[in-house]
């Protein structure tokens, strides 16, 4: 439980920063006299390899934490990433079955490791162990029949991690502020929400971002809280705390982090010194609005298929506030019928299981995040007339009210052209504008593509 004791602070609203932003900057122009705590990554205090093993769901690592330590959880392995597809069950329904997972303490909020992952403890987290496991409710081993029809068990191998544990320089100091709350990866519906971190003993002050983008390349807001007398209690500033300042959030993603000034000397005889830059949390501003549909890479319209081909679709999509799943949904037809795929059918179109994103494209610009990308691979096609439906969603839409899609069509190894129904229309059920079918040679129709 977060507690949430507000002394009287004052406030000072820096200007909104448009340019690309590194802590080394933001430390030199807040106090260039300042010193810094050294933030490199190459020479942990602790290292430990720590194996996950099939058997279990959770592994406690040994690792009992202490406030001000800095951790990093490094896999080499791409199954650390898990399984695309979802089971709302898992303790991170957001991230693939059987992905690495992590949560402090017995009863702490498990996150995902992925291939890598930042932690920094707090005084809530003092004297709890760090665990690591399966993001999955069940031990991955199960029994099942081999050639022979006799029960072996068959398991996944274990997954090692390397946990790099980065202590405190001095006893006065931490190497980075914990964050505690809005929780990491968290999203809610508030436009104005309050955020909490550490306190720290000696703060002189702290600085606060948000941004929408993870490397803090466009910085949305910049506050500075200057800590009475030296030292603060937990810290709400944005969204209606003490002082009043206050800005408003539209949907969207957004990463918040804080970096504190503390003073190692006396009140007469001030020593400031700055940490490093907390690491960022994600938050998810989430009102209700669907996700953009996808966009198809490929195929392209133009191509043409054979029986018997395999057809392979990547395609991308804008993450959401509540991250985003995707599916694909498939039926073929007759070569002189057209596909069709009832939308309030669940069953319609053999849908596959939900999915998650785990890739992204590229870096992306001032402009745009970098989209996320899937792929899906469908082999041996039939000859006929094929629709392929992808479907996407925000991961908390559990009735599927918002589902966008977009539509891929086909025709592979009809015989007899097209041209008999030239300038007859696709008639859809949802919005958007009709569209034409158009002869694409003989044996086949011009691939077409429709976005809801």
């Amino acid at each position: 439980m977060i507690k949430k004791f507000l002394l009287p602070l004052s406030f000072v609203l820096l200007s909104i920063l448009a340019s690309n932003c590194s802590s080394e900057n933001d430390q030199d122009s807040s106090n260039s006299t300042a010193q810094k705590i050294d933030c490199k990554e190459d020479n942990p205090t602790i290292l430990k390899d720590i194996t996950i093993v099939p058997e279990k769901v959770w592994i406690n690592t040994g690792i009992t934490l202490k406030k001000g330590y800095d951790i990093i959880i490094e896999i080499d392995d791409d199954r650390a990433l898990g399984e695309e597809e979802v089971d709302l069950s898992n303790p991170v329904p957001f991230v693939g079955r059987k992905a690495i997972i992590y949560k402090i303490g017995e009863d702490g909020v498990p996150q995902p490791v992925g291939k890598k992952s930042y932690i920094t403890a707090g005084a809530e987290d003092e004297n709890k162990n760090l665990f690591l496991g399966w993001n999955t409710r069940e031990p991955l081993i199960k029994q099942v029949k081999n050639e022979n029809g006799e029960e072996i068990k068959e398991k996944p191998q274990p997954i090692t991690a390397t946990v790099k544990i980065f202590t405190p320089e001095t006893d006065k100091v931490v190497r980075r502020v914990a964050l505690y709350a809005p929780r990491n990866n968290f999203w809610t519906n508030e436009t104005n929400p309050r955020f909490y971190w550490d306190p720290q003993d000696n703060a002189i002050r702290y600085i606060f971002q948000i941004s929408d983008y993870p490397d803090f390349r466009r910085v949305v807001e910049t506050v500075e809280i200057s800590a009475s007398g030296g030292q603060v209690n937990p810290v709400s500033t944005i969204g209606g705390g003490v002082g009043q300042v206050q800005f408003n959030l539209q949907e969207g993603i957004y990463w918040w982090r804080v970096i504190a000034q503390i003073n190692l000397g006396r009140s007469l005889n001030p020593v400031p010194v700055w940490t490093c830059w907390s690491h960022p949390f994600r938050l998810g501003v989430e009102l209700g609005n669907p996700p953009q549909p996808a966009e198809i890479i490929s195929p392209k319209e133009e191509d043409v298929f054979k029986v018997g081909d395999t057809i392979n679709f990547e395609f991308t999509v804008q993450d959401d506030p509540s991250f985003v799943f995707w599916r694909i949904r498939h039926v073929v037809s007759d070569c002189d019928q057209q596909p069709s795929i009832n939308p309030n059918d669940p069953n319609s179109g053999n849908p596959t299981p939900w999915h998650v994103f785990q890739k992204k494209l590229g870096e992306g610009s001032l402009k745009e995040l970098p989209k996320l990308i899937a792929s899906y691979k469908y082999e041996n096609l039939e000859r006929g007339n094929h629709l392929f439906r992808i479907e996407v969603k925000d991961s908390g839409d559990a009735t599927g009210v918002g589902i966008r899609t977009t539509d891929y069509r086909t025709s592979v190894g009809c015989e007899e052209t097209q041209e008999s129904q030239q300038g007859t229309t696709q008639p859809t059920t949802q919005q958007g504008t009709t569209q034409p079918i158009t002869g694409g040679g003989a044996g086949r129709f011009k691939s077409l593509r429709k976005v809801f």
